[in-house]
Order: structure tokens, then sequence, then C-alpha cells
């Protein structure tokens, strides 16, 4: 599935917080976004989900087969609710995790469950979720609450998975990790793009960065000034220096 957002703006308040801003997500690749605190990495994530409200201006649209759209062609989601964004295919792990602390694990993997969209993609079930997250299965019946941060996260991951997405949008899924669990964390975005799913990244882990993406945007005061594919360590390291002051 393709997702192309084209020309938004986004105001919060009298702050123009995206400022015409065009990116291109799809074609099994994983794309990459980077930039500082307050660059408007969240508040993009947000308005891909349609949750910033009547303050986005521009144009979404999804190239997609099958029920979600006419085969070969386009549909426009500019002015579609989140759930309806959601049945599209649209997954989305926000920023801090927010797993259902309530809940104990399976529940929150259930609680979000979604049937297969279509017979191309891999069929996430519960069996499925624990061979990839072996941590979760082990601990399916305590209460999210007591889990660690990177517990958490392979949770957030999981649940987002249950919904079956086609595209996964991700918002800082390895801030406040040990190292370890950055490793796990990449590795296993990288088997989801594997599976099929396109993966969305928001970062702020260069290494993270240098190591994920195919296609890497430099987000910068809502606007993106820089887009690369196929970059490396060296090719993050120089870019960050030169537009984040890193």
């Amino acid at each position: 599935m393709q997702l192309n957002v084209c020309d938004l703006n986004v105001f919060i308040g009298d702050s123009h917080v995206l400022q015409g801003l065009t990116l291109g997500i799809g074609a099994s690749r994983q794309v990459v976004v980077i930039g500082r605190n307050g660059a408007g990495k969240t508040t993009l994530a947000r308005a891909l989900l349609g949750l910033t409200g009547p303050s986005a201006e521009g144009t979404l649209t999804i190239a997609a087969d099958g029920a979600a759209a006419s085969p070969g062609g386009t549909r426009d989601i500019s002015s579609s609710a989140t759930w309806d964004r959601h049945q599209l295919g649209i997954g989305y792990v926000p920023q801090g995790r927010r797993v259902f602390a309530s809940l104990s694990v399976e529940e929150n993997l259930q609680v979000a469950a979604h049937p297969p969209r279509d017979g191309r993609a891999p069929a996430w079930t519960l069996d499925s979720l624990y061979d990839l997250f072996p941590r979760l299965k082990e601990r399916r019946r305590q209460l999210a609450s007591v889990l660690s941060g990177g517990e958490q996260q392979m949770l957030a991951i999981g649940r987002a998975l249950s919904g079956h997405p086609r595209i996964l949008i991700l918002d800082e899924p390895t801030e406040g990790l040990a190292p370890i669990m950055v490793d796990l964390v990449v590795g296993t975005l990288k088997k989801v793009n594997d599976s099929g799913i396109d993966v969305l990244l928001f970062e702020q882990n260069l290494r993270v960065a240098a190591s994920m993406a195919d296609d890497l945007h430099v987000l910068q005061s809502g606007q993106i000034v820089h887009s690369q594919r196929d970059v490396s360590e060296a090719d993050v390291r120089d870019l960050a220096e030169r537009y984040l002051s890193v």
C-alpha cells in the first residue's frame, strides 16, 4: 500500500507546525524521519492518523488493491476519520507506548485484533505474535503495568500488528530503552517489514535511523529539508551535524 502526503499544513493554535510537507510511504520500504524535539515528528504522525482535527490542511491519498480502493486506483483520505484510516490498514505505535495498564498482556493483544485485510499479508494471530515476541508469551497473564519499558514497547508493537496494518507508523519506539532492547526492537521491525508491512519510523536515535532507513527524511521546523535513499551511518551522522546540530 502506498500512502502519499501532499502539501500538508498543520496549525496548533497560532503555530504553523507543519508547513507544506510532502512525503511518500510504501513500496515495501522502511521510511525513517529524523528531527530534533519540536521539529514536528509527533504532529506529523498524528496527522497521518487523522488525530489533529480541523487544524490539518493538505491531501492524503492511499493507493491499494481490493475493497479499500478501486484496483490500481487511489483513495483520498484527507477527511477520513481515524477509525476509517485504521480500517484501511494504517497502524500506529504512539510515543510512550501507552499500553492498557489494567489489562493483561494477552488482553492488550486481543482488544485491538482485526481480521486480516487480504490474503497477501501474514495473519497476526496470538501464536504468531508470541513467536515474534517470546517474552510476551512468558508474561501473557501479567498486567501490562508490571512490564519493563522494553516489554511494554514489544506489547505496543504487537498490539498494533494484531490490527493487521498494511503500513505501521511508529513514533520514537526506542526512546528510553536499554541498548539490548533497542537492538531487539530494530530486529523486530525489520522482520515486520520483510513480512510485507511498510514501516514509517519517527526517530531521534541516529544509529537506529542508519540501520533501518531505506528512505531517510530530515524534518526541521515543520519542513522536510533533506531526503535521501540508501543512507549509511556516516551519511546519517553528516546529516545530523548539518541539520540537527548533533
